[in-house]
């Protein structure tokens, strides 16, 4: 086992990892796969900022971009490979604690759909953006996780600029505050 999760969390970490690196041996066959430890288990406010800096302490220039995510230098096609294995690595040992990568219970689903179909449907359609009335509760969770799952952010951002959706998820977080527990 690692860390303090469960059996069935370690599983999800190592298909996790597993899942990583075939993106990255995909790639590269070539690439040699590292080994990893875990430094400690992250939230997802600390996750971005912990990588980047990891990511940094590898020889590549790495910050938070405006919208919280991860940005990379210019990198030469020839360290492609190797950007990615820092990543990896860098992932690896900070991983997001287990609410973050648990499937969502049904009572979070309710509790978003909620959230979604009544603050974040007002909240969008407030800053100008168009969205169509939410499904019912059932078809929700039931395509929660498919190609067919109703968002109001995919539907109202869909052709938003990259500024015009940072603004707009800051101001209209996806999830309520309470959503991870």
């Amino acid at each position: 086992m690692l860390g303090d999760g469960t059996a069935a969390e370690t599983e999800i970490y190592r298909e996790s990892l597993d899942a990583r690196w075939a993106s990255i041996a995909s790639l590269d066959p070539k690439a040699v796969r590292p080994e990893t430890a875990i430094v400690r288990y992250v939230t997802m406010e600390e996750h971005f900022g912990l990588v980047a800096d990891c990511v940094n302490e590898q020889g590549f220039a790495a910050d938070l971009g405006a919208d919280g995510g991860i940005r990379f230098g210019e990198v030469p096609k020839a360290q492609g490979t190797a950007l990615n294995v820092a990543v990896y690595v860098c992932q690896a040992s900070y991983p997001l604690e287990d609410k973050y990568t648990l499937p969502p219970t049904e009572d979070q689903l309710r509790r978003l759909y909620e959230y979604q179909a009544n603050d974040s449907v007002a909240c969008l359609t407030a800053l100008g953006y168009t969205v169509s009335p939410p499904p019912s509760l059932q078809e929700f969770l039931d395509t929660f996780n498919t190609q067919d799952a109703w968002s109001p952010f995919a539907e109202a951002l869909a052709t938003a600029t990259e500024e015009e959706s940072i603004e707009a998820n800051a101001a209209c977080p996806q999830q309520p505050d309470d959503w991870w527990g």
